[in-house]
């Protein structure tokens, strides 16, 4: 698979490669998505449409556009979509490793 680098640097700053080739998340307005644990390795995440609250194991955020978020490898997450329009992620890597 080859990543090509998102126009929004924010995440390669933290040592981190944006995949483009997909969105990774896509939730419509009120839509949830709980994710068990992350078992695949530490990944990062760009937003780049809505407004969603983030829980990463016990700690809460509220995310915009061009936020960005880490889940450590291990730790339970889910996502709400808090807006009226969808939601996307963008999936990060960090650099040199595959998914």
């Amino acid at each position: 698979m080859e990543y090509k680098e998102h126009p929004n640097n924010a995440m390669l700053m933290w040592g981190y490669s944006p995949v483009m080739d997909r969105v990774f998340l896509s939730l419509k307005p009120g839509g949830e998505k709980s994710l068990a644990k992350n078992n695949i390795s530490e990944m990062g995440y760009l937003v780049l449409s809505g407004r969603a609250v983030v829980r990463v194991g016990d700690q809460i955020r509220l995310l915009v556009p061009e936020n960005q978020f880490v889940v450590p490898q291990g730790l339970p997450y889910s996502i709400t979509n808090s807006s009226a329009e969808n939601f996307k992620l963008l999936r990060c890597i960090p650099r040199g490793r595959d998914i």
